[in-house]
């Protein structure tokens, strides 16, 4: 974690593999990180002090960057290496759909 003012490193976290993006869901009050080696987003909540990884959900091979929509309750990670988007349902913590869109997508932006 970075200040933003500061730039200064507040907090690292463990993660215990090789992140692709992580993505601040203030809704759920969780951070969740792609790890593109698994397939799958992982997920932290904050107990005292500290993140702590509640579970993973499977996506798709070379998972990567996360976006939420506006209410929090859908996420929404591009599969690089499977060419699709998959469709989460945050407080169900469960793949709704994979959506092909092409190779590699990387990035994602929601627009309500």
């Amino acid at each position: 974690m970075i200040d933003v003012n500061t730039m200064a490193v507040e907090e690292t976290v463990p993660l215990g593999f090789t992140p692709g993006y992580a993505a601040y869901n203030a809704s759920a009050d969780e951070l969740w990180v792609s790890d593109s080696d698994s397939g799958a987003a992982v997920y932290f909540q904050r107990t005292g002090n500290q993140w702590t990884k509640k579970g993973s959900i499977p996506t798709g091979s070379g998972a990567h960057a996360i976006a939420f929509t506006r209410d929090g309750g859908k996420a929404y990670i591009t599969n690089q290496l499977a060419g699709t988007v998959s469709v989460i349902d945050v407080a169900a913590k469960s793949k709704l759909k994979d959506i092909a869109v092409g190779d590699k997508p990387n990035g994602i932006a929601i627009r309500d």
